[in-house]
């Protein structure tokens, strides 16, 4: 592992000769100096020792010597999110808009992306004032396909704040609106916040690309 540490990447691979040669650097004699980071030190470690482990299943080695080696733990950067001042000036710059209340749900519940595009109105009971994620919509090989939730966790129903509820109420009745004035070429898939794009296509296993989900 300190013999992989401590060489070139680019030299060891020569990853700069497709390039022009006036960007070149190690096969011309000038090291970049692009040595492995503490992820792929840790990735590469990991392959060995996984290796090593099964070869000792097949009594193929004595020991596993990876196991004996120490690397390096990656550091990683923890996103602080928004601050409160932020969020009110994007809330501030989004009304108005058709998706205004999305804007609101993300910053007040806390929902993905893709939980957010996957929203219907039959996982808002706005009488009640809450909200249950039950789908999410993924992009997979250039198609959108909707996908059960994760876990029990994100199936939960989740209380609405008032400024929420009201932003829901609001954006449901400008949406009646807009199907009423779009009926000859409306097509209702009952989600939250539909936009002009093809709707996404439900899963079907293997047909469409995507593994089943494991019970």
């Amino acid at each position: 592992m300190d013999d992989f540490r401590r060489k070139c990447l680019c030299c060891t691979n020569g990853l700069d000769k497709i390039r022009p040669a006036d960007r070149r650097c190690c096969s011309v004699g000038r090291c970049c100096q692009s040595y492995p980071s503490a992820r792929q030190i840790q990735f590469v470690h990991a392959v060995l020792r996984t290796a090593l482990q099964h070869a000792m299943h097949e009594e193929l080695v004595s020991r596993n010597v990876a196991k004996l080696v120490r690397v390096p733990s990656p550091r990683y950067k923890v996103g602080k999110g928004l601050s409160v001042d932020q969020v009110r000036k994007i809330l501030a710059a989004s009304a108005g808009h058709r998706l205004h209340a999305l804007y609101v749900v993300a910053a007040t519940m806390g929902l993905r992306r893709g939980e957010l595009v996957g929203l219907r109105w039959s996982d808002v009971d706005l009488d009640e004032g809450t909200l249950r994620v039950q789908q999410t919509v993924q992009r997979v090989a250039g198609h959108l396909h909707v996908l059960d939730a994760k876990t029990e966790d994100s199936e939960a129903v989740l209380p609405l704040p008032e400024v929420t509820w009201l932003a829901l109420l609001e954006h449901q009745e400008r949406q009646q609106a807009e199907r009423a004035a779009l009926a000859e070429v409306w097509e209702d898939h009952g989600l939250v916040f539909p936009s002009g794009r093809r709707p996404a296509r439900r899963r079907q296993g293997h047909a469409q690309g995507l593994r089943p989900r494991q019970p």
